[in-house]
């Protein structure tokens, strides 16, 4: 099972990063967990508890926690994606549902967008888009997509 949270939260990328860490500590029962990054940018817990990712807007963080890896993306729902973004990353597709499962894929992969659309395309994985609250997101993973949502913890 995936656990889902969202918070409205704005601020700095700093801020913001340093909120969901909170909530992902919190999580871990540990406000003191630490958090580490792979070579390319993905983060992850110190001991390996559980797997998590994050993502965020101008206005809303979104955690999907689960006990396999998982990636997480988050974009407003009216957001267009631009014809050099589409072209480069999207084989010209300027979908913002594609970009949100690009994006999570590429977080379950670990190697960011670098990660490739075709390697998406072709590599066997389960996702799972919803829209909320004016938002488009998806959550990936090789493994089982029940999703729950759970309410921010208080920090």
């Amino acid at each position: 099972m995936i656990k889902l949270i969202l918070t409205k939260f704005s601020g700095t990328p700093k801020d913001i990063s340093n909120r969901a860490y909170s909530i992902v500590r919190s999580m871990a029962l540990d406000k003191n967990a630490i958090i580490l990054k792979t070579s390319m940018g993905k983060p992850y817990l110190e001991g390996g508890e559980f797997h998590f990712s994050i993502s965020h807007t101008e206005s809303m963080i979104a955690i999907a926690i689960a006990p396999f890896n998982v990636g997480i993306d988050i974009e407003k729902a009216d957001r267009q994606i631009s014809e050099g973004v589409a072209k480069r990353f999207l084989d010209g597709n300027k979908s913002i549902s594609e970009w949100v499962h690009f994006e999570s894929f590429s977080k379950l992969h670990g190697d960011g967008i670098t990660v490739g659309y075709s390697k998406m395309k072709s590599t066997p994985h389960n996702f799972c888009e919803l829209e909320l609250f004016g938002h488009k997101l998806c959550v990936c993973s090789f493994g089982d997509l029940t999703l729950q949502m759970i309410q921010c913890p208080k920090l």
